[in-house]
């Protein structure tokens, strides 16, 4: 019987394997292995270095070193404007682990918080205003034609290490990636959004869009984050999310 079915179940859907990603389009880099220092170095060698403000604390990580965030301690790329503004696609990842669940604190934003979701942001929501779910990760664009935001499916934050990518390109879906699977979101508004990329005046990583007061941010290690001109493939998100095993994704 088992051989009977398996067949049946392979046919249903493609095989993914996980595949390394070509880094032609690779922007940059913020591994965080420096272990000392008030300087985030770009490994990826675009010579996209980050400041670190506000004391963040150099700590071991999920692959190598990382950054524990706290008291609105964050890195900020100043000139991140000059590459991000203009883009027709990107992909941003990174690992995170939270000291809390229930938050509405962020980890990327490319602008001052305003207290909106908007330019490129990823962070928690504690209640999804848009959508309703509760506990779930929301990611933006903001375009010369608009803005896309994804609220995740619910229950998504936790306080173990977890990979988070966020894929968008001109004219197709903003997509969200948990642990290398693509999750289903709660609701995603302004679907299909064209242009370019628009409104990034730099580029914070420890902080989100709701993080608008002193000494608000995210509370917690962040890892790893590349940060690309395209937008990756599924087989490319699981191998920065550390999978080893093909999966069959549903046709």
């Amino acid at each position: 019987l088992h051989s009977a079915v398996a067949p049946l179940a392979a046919a249903a859907g493609e095989l993914v394997a996980p595949a390394p990603p070509d880094d032609a389009e690779l922007l940059g880099l913020l591994a965080f292995d420096e272990g000392a220092g008030a300087i985030a170095r770009d490994s990826g060698g675009n010579g996209h270095d980050a400041s670190l403000e506000g004391t963040p604390q150099w700590s071991a990580g999920k692959v190598g070193g990382a950054l524990q965030f706290g008291s609105g301690s964050h890195v900020v790329d100043e000139d991140a404007e000059d590459y991000l503004n203009g883009l027709e696609a990107l992909t941003i990842s990174m690992w995170i682990k939270a000291g809390a669940t229930g938050t509405d604190t962020g980890f990327l934003i490319a602008k001052d918080p305003t207290d909106q979701d908007n330019s490129i942001s990823m962070r928690y929501d504690a209640s999804g205003a848009s959508f309703g779910g509760n506990n779930v990760l929301k990611v933006a664009v903001t375009t010369d034609n608009g803005e896309q935001q994804l609220e995740s499916s619910g229950n998504r934050q936790s306080t173990e290490w977890q990979h988070v990518c966020m894929t968008w390109s001109s004219g197709a879906l903003l997509r969200l990636y948990l642990d290398g699977t693509e999750d289903v979101p709660t609701g995603r508004n302004n679907a299909n959004n064209t242009g370019p990329v628009s409104t990034c005046e730099k580029l914070i990583i420890g902080k989100g869009g709701k993080d608008v007061i002193n000494g608000a941010g995210w509370g917690g290690l962040i890892d790893g984050v590349p940060f690309y001109g395209r937008a990756l493939a599924a087989e490319e998100v699981m191998w920065l999310a550390g999978r080893t095993q093909p999966v069959y994704k549903p046709l």
